[in-house]
Order: C-alpha cells, then sequence, then structure tokens
C-alpha cells in the first residue's frame, strides 16, 4: 500500500466518524460465536478442550445436536478444506488451477536462501514478500524486502518456524502493487467486505511522526476494540519507512496523511472500515469463485489485493476457513453487521430442508437455500469432482 491508496479508502469512505465500542465489546472469534448463538434465542452447548477452547455444539428445537463450531471450523467445512487453507501453497495452486488471479510466488527450502534471493530479483523486481506457508494473522510475513535485507529476513522467517516446531520452508512472493482488503463469503453467499488499513498518523504540523504514534495511541485507548493493539515500532514499521524515505522524527504537515506499514493486520495496529456497499462486483465474484474452488468450503474469508475499491482485476492472496467476524463486528469506521448470525440462518435453514418435512421457509430461508444451491453448481464447474 502506498499513501496514494491510503487516501483513496478513506477518502472514499461514506464518514470518517469513529465507532468507539466500550460496553459489550467481546474479544476473540470464539467469544463472538457464543454471545451471537445465545442472542438467536437457539439451544446449544459448550464443552472446552484442556486448553479451555470452546466447541460449541448446537441445537434443534428439540434439543437435538446438528453440527458443532469447533475452535477452528464450522460444521459445513470439511477437514480437507481446513487443511487446504492452512497451507498457503496448496491454496494457491488449487486457486490458478481454478483460473483465479494470483500474484506470482515460489517454495524454497530452510537452506536455499541464496537461490531463492537470485530468483526474487532475477527479473528487475525491487521488493517482495517473504512469509512462512502457514501461519496466521501477519506472524511470519515480511513485506516491502530488499536485496539488502532479503537474507535477513529468509533466515528471520526459517528461525520462526523452528522456534514453534514446524518443518520450515519459505514462500518468496511477488510484492503486488495495491492494498488488501477481505471479504467473507456465507455458505456460498457474499456477505461483505472489510478494509484493514494499516497503521498510519495525520499530521499537524507540529508533531513529528513518533509523536503522532503516541497520540494517536491515547484515542485508541478510548475503544475497547484497539486499547490493546497500539501502534509500535518493530522491524517491519521501519523497513517500511526506510524504503519511503521516512524518519520518526519528519514532522508531517498539517492533515497529510503519513502511512507507517505495509501490513493491513489488526495486531500491527491497522484500523477496519465497512466496505461492503462500495467495492467492484469483480471484487465480489472473485471471492465468491475462490471459495468455490476450494472442496469441501462453503464458508471462507478471502484475502484480496486489489488497486482501488472499483478493481476489476483483483488477485486473491490466500482463503481463511474461519474467518474472523469480529472485524465486521467491530469496525473503527462503519456499520456494523455480523457474518455468524448470518451463518446461523443459513445453517439452520439447510437443516430444516435436510429433514425433509412439510416445514414451511421464510422468503430469507429461500433466498439462502438458493443461493448454497447455485454455489454448489459453481463448485463443480470449477472442479466437476468436487463433492
Amino acid at each position: 500500500m502506498r499513501t496514494e491508496h491510503l487516501n483513496h479508502i478513506l477518502d472514499s469512505l461514506p464518514s470518517l466518524e469513529q465507532n468507539y465500542w466500550q460496553d459489550g465489546y467481546t474479544t476473540g472469534i470464539h467469544n463472538a460465536w457464543i454471545r451471537t448463538v445465545r442472542r438467536s434465542g437457539r439451544n446449544f452447548h459448550i464443552d472446552r478442550s484442556k486448553k479451555n477452547r470452546p466447541y460449541i455444539t448446537l441445537k434443534d428445537s428439540a434439543d437435538a445436536p446438528i453440527g458443532v463450531v469447533t475452535p477452528w471450523n464450522v460444521p459445513t467445512c470439511t477437514k480437507t478444506a481446513g487443511r487446504i487453507c492452512q497451507n498457503k501453497v496448496k491454496t494457491q495452486k488449487i486457486l490458478h488451477t481454478a483460473g483465479i488471479n494470483v500474484p506470482w510466488y515460489q517454495v524454497f527450502g530452510p537452506d536455499e536462501a541464496d537461490k531463492a534471493f537470485d530468483t526474487a530479483f532475477a527479473q528487475g523486481r525491487r521488493e517482495v514478500v517473504v512469509k512462512a506457508p502457514s501461519f496466521s494473522q501477519g506472524l511470519g510475513v515480511f513485506l516491502n524486502v530488499t536485496e539488502q535485507d532479503f537474507k535477513e529476513r529468509f533466515h528471520e522467517c526459517v528461525e520462526m518456524q523452528k522456534e514453534r516446531k514446524r518443518e520450515p520452508s519459505v514462500i518468496v512472493q511477488e510484492m503486488v502493487d495495491g492494498f488488501e482488503l477481505r471479504v467473507t463469503v456465507v455458505e456460498g453467499e457474499f456477505f461483505g467486505s472489510i478494509i484493514r488499513i494499516p497503521a498510519y498518523v495525520t499530521g499537524d504540523g507540529t508533531h513529528n511522526i513518533e509523536e503522532l504514534m503516541a497520540l494517536k495511541n491515547e484515542e485508541r485507548q478510548k475503544d475497547r476494540a484497539r486499547s490493546k493493539r497500539l501502534l509500535r515500532r518493530n522491524a517491519n514499521m521501519e523497513a517500511f519507512m526506510r524504503s519511503n524515505s521516512l524518519s520518526f522524527s519528519d514532522i508531517p504537515e498539517a492533515g497529510e496523511r503519513v502511512l507507517l506499514s505495509a501490513i493491513s493486520n489488526i495486531s500491527f495496529g491497522a484500523e477496519t472500515a465497512n466496505i461492503t456497499d462500495i467495492i467492484s462486483e469483480e471484487i465480489r465474484d472473485t471471492a465468491v469463485r475462490a471459495v468455490a474452488a476450494i472442496p469441501g468450503l462453503y464458508t471462507g474469508g478471502v484475502d484480496i489485493m486489489v488497486r482501488s475499491l472499483r478493481d476489476d482485476m483483483p488477485r486473491v492472496l490466500e482463503v481463511n476457513s474461519f474467518p474472523h467476524a469480529t472485524s465486521f463486528i467491530y469496525p473503527t469506521y462503519g456499520e456494523s453487521i455480523n457474518p455468524i448470525a448470518h451463518y446461523l440462518d443459513s445453517y439452520y435453514a439447510q437443516h430444516k430442508f435436510a429433514k425433509g418435512t412439510e416445514e414451511t421457509f421464510s422468503l430469507k430461508e429461500k433466498q439462502m437455500l438458493s443461493s448454497r444451491h447455485d454455489f454448489c453448481k459453481l463448485k463443480l464447474q470449477l472442479f466437476p469432482t468436487q463433492d
């Protein structure tokens, strides 16, 4: 992401009034699931693992179990789909085979830093992405990696995997121009889109960048959704600023927005905005097709790289089989929407239909069932061997 992208995003939002979540805010995807199921009035039961992770058993009106939300998957997600989505390399291969636009990438072993370096910069690339194949939430991802720091980042990525008892390998991916957004598909239906805006500050003509970060952190303390996700100096931020000839001692002009990172992850101080109503049809369709391409997947979060919110040639970065809902429920900007509630409505409609009884269906249930039927046909078009 560049400063012009930042300005494009913020200037495209219907309102820059920020939400401040206080009472009722809950942290974590599993707490959001429990709260949403409880508020739906449906029957459920919670078991917990030795690590206190919840397993939510969904029940019908007769109190009979119909499915389980595990700490990693929804009931309609197969184990195969979950394993594919955990492996970024497998996901990329499947998406490419299905004709979905993905960035160039190549996988290297832990001892192939020299080969990876030569390949990464052989075609005149100035910057690349270095990342681990199976981490999430921005862990093990290094953006804006140049020739000068490539090998250092490569070895750091390997060591991070070893420390976590993973078999190390490294993905080197082209640094795509643009910015990342998340599109959530619920049971084959486009649900909504959230943009994660990387850390930035707005100048006042008086304070330097480091001071503006401190002032913004004070403001973030007022919002429970952001109070523990403050702007902090780290290797990625410093590398980004160096590549953009920025210093923490620079004093931006009043109203000037200064991007501090290319990582659009909430853990690194990003903000979120509901952009459901302002993205292009091509972005929506690409997300639906990406989820359809993964065997056994019907609900997923798709990370997409675009050049603008109206981009007609988006590129898919990865697909998540258990999409986080909290960014939709507690956005920094825009309306709160809940994909978990939408999933429950669709799942229970499917259960009612599968029973084959003479129960009546609401218009909403009919629309959900119709959307899922069309989605199943799309999955078979992309890969005829899918179940």
